[in-house]
């Protein structure tokens, strides 16, 4: 299992925001390349995210986290980023905490919480 310190280095500091449709961020990968096989949760703020609400951008555009599995991973190669969109209600000024649960082929489950600012 990877500890929490180093996955959250996964994540792009300063890029949560506000959008049309709820709220985004970014996931860099900086550490080794990674086969995303499922999503499993994300929460902002304690509150979870329904998966058909989430959307992550792969090779050939965004895509529901539903329907990311085994036979249709995302790939997530070092020094690649991905967008991550959540249709759901816009933040409030100020820190955020956002909790992620992936599924990945190399690596198994990937569980890292982090704060940003919008």
């Amino acid at each position: 299992m990877i500890p929490q310190f180093i996955l959250r280095k996964l994540y792009k500091k300063g890029s949560l925001k506000n959008a049309d449709n709820g709220i985004e961020f970014i996931l860099e990968n900086s550490l080794a390349s990674a086969t995303i096989t499922r999503i499993k949760g994300i929460q902002v703020d304690n509150n979870g995210i329904p998966l058909p609400q989430i959307d992550i951008k792969g090779e050939s555009g965004f895509v529901k986290a539903e329907s990311i599995n085994e036979n249709t991973p995302v790939q997530f190669e070092k020094g690649r980023e991905i967008d991550v969109r959540l249709s759901t209600d816009r933040l409030t000024d100020g820190e955020h905490l956002i909790k992620i649960s992936v599924a990945s082929k190399e690596f198994g489950e990937l569980n890292f919480d982090i704060r940003d600012k919008v």
